[in-house]
């Protein structure tokens, strides 16, 4: 399973979206994500994934696919 794929599975299970709307180009907006429940997804991912993800990573990130590159690069350390 990619890191796409398993971002997808995360926001679907954990913060019950619809996986019919976790495109690539989906933004956190689009999703319905404030500012709290972004914070939120990102420490699921960052226990999932084994990873550190800083604030700076953090906000230039706004969309399902940013995130699944970052955690890709991430993951590769």
């Amino acid at each position: 399973m990619t890191e796409l794929e398993q971002i997808q599975e995360i926001l679907a299970r954990e913060m019950q979206i619809n996986p019919e709307l976790l495109q690539n180009n989906a933004t956190m907006d689009d999703l319905g994500l404030d500012s709290l429940a972004v914070l939120e997804l990102l420490m699921i991912i960052e226990d999932s994934f084994e990873i550190s993800i800083d604030d700076e990573e953090a906000t230039k990130m706004t969309t399902v696919g940013q995130l699944a590159d970052l955690v890709e690069q991430k993951s590769k350390y």
